[in-house]
């Protein structure tokens, strides 16, 4: 029996660290504020970039030894 209330406890004391959500936040803090890199939306703004490369890879493959 002691067992099973230990456990009872365990559940109860992880239950009670759960803060509920505070509906009326403001969404500042959660969104951040559109910049030239991301827009509000969260699409890709006229200051973003990314890397790209190009590679040119001279590859062939034996299928009959199993190879590249």
């Amino acid at each position: 029996m002691t067992v099973s209330r230990f456990i009872l406890l365990v559940a109860l004391s992880f239950s009670a660290g759960a803060a509920p959500r505070d509906p009326f936040k403001q969404l500042d803090d959660v969104w951040p504020t559109p910049d030239a890199m991301r827009r509000a939306s969260g699409a890709p703004g006229p200051g973003y970039w990314q890397q790209q490369a190009d590679y040119v890879i001279d590859v062939e493959l034996d299928e009959a030894k199993n190879r590249i």
